[in-house]
Order: structure tokens, then C-alpha cells, then sequence
């Protein structure tokens, strides 16, 4: 964004994203009353939010006033995760960045052992490449049912 685009955006009360987080946080106290301040609330910058309980998630879409598209977590219908990585998931993967790619490839490999995919099988995955490649800057675990389990990777160049 440029100058202009953050006045136009200040101008029509843009909330910057990292406040809406944070009121979102404070505020909201289920997922329906989180998505839709997540989804309602104009922002200054195009954005992505995920947001899940120990059951339930959505990954929200964003442009500046209204919500792209989302997509939520539905265990039932064999849909028990959600990938986000920097490109729009519901636009078709691009071969020349296959990190989602390859990650929605290992996670329907592993349908099947779901109760066995722990946070050894997910470091793994998230730390290899191309999921872990030479553009990635940093990736996170992090769950709603197990709090203890949060872990992040930095990538630092050599």
C-alpha cells in the first residue's frame, strides 16, 4: 500500500489488523461472534486470520472492507485442517510455490492416522522443504486444546 491508500483508509476508519486482533481478543468470546467482527470490520490492509477453539476454525480472507472468502474446519466431512500460506486458498495452488500444495498433500496422506499426526509429524513437515524453503521467514504451531504446545521456526540465513 501507499501513502494515499493508508489516508483513503484512515479516512474511512480502517481499524489497522493488529487492533482488531486485539479487540477481537478482548471482545469476543465465541468463534460466530469473532468471525464476524473478524469478517464486518473494515481493515487498512488486505489480510489473512485464522481463528479456532479445540473443536471448531475458520481462515478468513480480507481485503480492506469486506471478507474475500473463508473456509471453515468441518471434521465431519473429512475436513480436520485448515492451510494458510501467502497465497489465496481458494485460488487454484501455483506450481511455483508449492508449499500449500505439499502441505495439504502430506495432511491427506494422513487422514487415515490422524490420532498419530502430533506435533512431531507437524514440525516435520513444517520444517521441510519446499514448505520450508529460502522465501519462508518464520512458521508456528500453535493449539486451542493444548496450550502448552506452541512452536515457532525462524529461518536465519547463514
Amino acid at each position: 500500500m501507499n501513502w494515499l491508500d493508508h489516508l483513503i483508509s484512515f479516512l474511512t476508519k480502517g481499524f489497522p489488523d493488529s487492533w482488531l486482533i486485539r479487540r477481537t481478543l478482548s471482545k469476543c468470546q465465541h468463534l460466530l461472534t469473532a468471525f464476524i467482527r473478524l469478517t464486518e470490520t473494515p481493515i487498512l490492509n488486505n489480510a489473512y486470520f485464522m481463528v479456532s477453539g479445540t473443536r471448531d476454525g475458520v481462515v478468513i480472507t480480507r481485503d480492506r472492507n469486506i471478507s474475500v472468502y473463508y473456509s471453515y474446519l468441518d471434521p465431519g466431512k473429512e475436513k480436520w485442517y485448515l492451510v494458510q500460506t501467502n497465497c489465496d486458498s481458494f485460488l487454484k495452488p501455483c506450481q511455483s510455490y508449492p508449499r500449500r500444495s505439499t502441505t495439504i498433500k502430506t495432511l491427506k496422506e494422513n487422514k487415515k492416522d490422524r490420532k498419530k499426526f502430533d506435533s512431531n509429524t507437524m514440525e516435520k513437515m513444517l520444517t521441510s522443504y519446499p514448505v520450508f524453503n529460502k522465501t519462508t521467514i518464520y512458521s508456528t504451531v500453535m493449539s486451542a486444546e493444548y496450550p502448552h504446545l506452541y512452536q515457532t521456526w525462524i529461518k536465519i540465513e547463514d
